[in-house]
């Protein structure tokens, strides 16, 4: 989840066009497994996995928080409610779709002008 919030101004950046490729493949991937776990799980597949690693450790004490949560908690010290965190995903999947949409046109475009330029030649 960081290295998709992190790694999002590279679909913008056209100085490394193979590190915003894979970015956006990667950030296309992110966003299918995160939609389709909240469909068929009802929470994050990163909530499930946390979930799962901490009920495997002898000293955790079971929770029915969100990994978001968590995460938020711990960084923060405080907690967005449930519908906040729906909210800012659905949010950051929106910029995201339109990053990777920016992205794929730019490179398209880029390679549309390389394919004249040579043909001129």
């Amino acid at each position: 989840m960081a290295s998709w919030f992190a790694g999002f101004p590279l679909l913008f950046v056209s100085r490394w066009p193979r590190a915003r490729l894979a970015y956006a493949i990667y950030a296309v991937g992110f966003i299918v497994v995160s939609q389709a776990s909240m469909l068929f799980l009802r929470e994050c597949v990163l909530t499930e996995l946390t979930r799962w690693c901490w009920a495997h450790d002898p000293a955790h004490v079971t929770s029915d928080e969100w990994f978001t949560e968590r995460l938020a908690r711990s960084v923060f010290g405080m907690a967005p409610s449930r519908h906040v965190i729906s909210r800012i995903s659905e949010a950051l999947v929106l910029a995201t779709a339109a990053g990777v949409i920016v992205s794929v046109a730019r490179s398209h475009r880029h390679a549309l002008r390389e394919s004249q330029v040579t043909k001129a030649c």
